[in-house]
């Protein structure tokens, strides 16, 4: 606004010739930045940033960088940051913040004759080379941009993650080059937090558990895949012990179902009586086989699995 760059020029260093910095623009804005330059008294200076040449497709991967604040100041105690630095907040520019934050170099000399009293060399931080398919990553979150979720594409032949997104999503150069008020409110309004990355959280598995559930009873000996269970009806429970609480298929047009024909029609009864048939220990024991509860090598900070948020009974 004009108020806003009347400020700029009235900082007390401001003289006739000062270059005062009004706006920090990103590389894909040439248009805005011709316009602006066209104008009497606008001119413009390149400066080293950080850039996100894939806003909202990588932001939670990615995460961002800011201005350090005082009270994270206080924690950095080694002398490699002051109150100009910026830090990495989420994603990878968090986890690897030490690897990617290089040394700041300084200088001192005498403007008059550039004789140079002392001196310490800049060192850059290290280059991060991932494994993520942009392509894959792309792909995966214009398919995820307009709903709430999440989806994760690994090489099962390596265990190379090819891509990590989370929607909705947010522009990390918001972070850098600033947020318009609507942006802004939009952005923090949104029920489905978009700052929020859900890619590395814990959720019920859902039927993909069923499968697994499916080889614990064959190898616990307690379902056979070819035998026939009699299953009538959409709802079924145990008993009354159950009180008002019952499994529900999608479909009961199947009255004598195998593991085969569980599996196409995803028969909740099905699986939950095989659940019960091998028992609450048998079950956990199994699952753990298949690496539930363990905590995973995975350098990106990621929830720990658990088989259920109470003990199970059988």
């Amino acid at each position: 606004t004009e108020d806003d760059i009347k400020k700029n020029l009235d900082q007390s260093w401001v003289k006739d010739d000062s270059f005062v910095p009004l706006k920090k623009v990103k590389p894909d804005q040439k248009k805005l930045v011709s316009e602006a330059t066209s104008l009497q008294g606008v001119t413009r200076t390149n400066v080293s940033s950080r850039y996100y040449p894939y806003g909202e497709k990588t932001a939670h991967l990615t995460g961002y960088v800011r201005a350090i604040t005082a009270e994270e100041l206080k924690k950095k105690k080694d002398g490699t940051y002051s109150d100009t630095s910026n830090i990495g907040i989420a994603g990878l520019e968090n986890v690897y913040e030490d690897k990617l934050r290089g040394t700041t170099g300084w200088k001192i000399y005498v403007p008059q004759t550039g004789e140079v009293i002392a001196e310490k060399k800049a060192k850059d931080g290290e280059d991060l080379h991932l494994t993520i398919d942009i392509n894959t990553q792309t792909k995966l979150y214009d398919e995820l941009k307009d709903d709430s979720g999440t989806a994760v594409g690994l090489q099962p032949k390596t265990g190379e993650t090819l891509a990590l997104v989370s929607a909705p999503s947010y522009d990390p150069n918001g972070f850098i080059f600033g947020w318009s008020d609507k942006e802004w409110k939009k952005l923090n309004e949104d029920k489905n937090n978009p700052f929020s990355a859900k890619f590395n959280k814990t959720y019920a598995p859902g039927s993909t558990i069923k499968p697994i559930a499916a080889a614990i009873g064959i190898k616990n000996g307690t379902l056979k895949a070819d035998e026939k269970k009699t299953i009538k009806g959409k709802e079924w429970q145990k008993d009354s012990s159950w009180g008002g609480y019952s499994v529900t298929r999608v479909s009961e047009s199947l009255q004598q179902v195998d593991l085969e024909n569980a599996l196409i029609t995803s028969d909740n009864i099905y699986f939950a009586q095989n659940a019960l048939d091998m028992g609450a220990e048998n079950f956990t024991k199994g699952l753990n086989t298949f690496g539930f509860s363990e905590d995973i090598p995975y350098e990106f900070p990621t929830q720990k699995s658990s088989i259920a948020n109470d003990k199970l009974d059988s």
